[in-house]
């Protein structure tokens, strides 16, 4: 019995050894699945630019399909730049649909991967791009970063860091 003490002492070394592997296994395991809830919100959020992008090139290409028929009519255009024009709204429309698709896949995937965390309203904000800086910014100070979202001209001159999030506007025309 001089001994039980020692024994029981390293007993509980032991034990808070193995809570202290499972902590660490536990918050590995966190980290992972945040990984890949942002690999799948980053693959929803870009099918879905990809797909307005195709969207906004088949109303461009069907504006050129018009005007070719038109001087089509006339004798100004060969039959084969219609069919030229046609062709890539085709492949246009058939990407779009895939992409589509492949946004539809993730946020069902994201649905099962955050379960209630995040409500279905804000998961549909940060895909479709509206409100992303202001979620951003939540995050970031959720995590301890001090955050701001600003304009580009607006920049503080102490900032240490910047995310532009300009890349995830919408395309206004051709010229851009």
């Amino acid at each position: 019995e001089l001994f039980l003490g020692a024994r029981n002492a390293a007993a509980r070394a032991r034990a808070q050894v193995d809570v202290d592997a499972a902590q660490a296994e536990l918050d590995a395991a966190e980290r992972l699945l945040e990984v890949r809830v942002l690999a799948v919100l980053a693959q929803a959020a870009g099918a879905t630019r990809i797909a307005g992008r195709l969207d906004r090139s088949d109303r461009w290409l069907a504006d050129a399909e018009s005007a070719l028929s038109a001087r089509l009519a006339v004798g100004e255009a060969r039959y084969v730049e219609v069919l030229r024009v046609r062709t890539e709204r085709l492949q246009a429309v058939a990407e779009r649909s895939r992409m589509l698709a492949d946004r539809s896949a993730s946020m069902e995937a994201l649905r099962v991967m955050v379960g209630d965390a995040i409500p279905e309203d804000t998961l549909r904000r940060l895909v479709d791009g509206a409100g992303t800086d202001a979620e951003l910014v939540k995050e970031l100070r959720r995590r301890g970063v001090s955050a701001a979202a600003v304009a580009g001209d607006a920049i503080p001159a102490d900032a240490k860091a910047v995310i532009f999030l300009g890349g995830l506007r919408a395309i206004g025309g051709m010229h851009e």
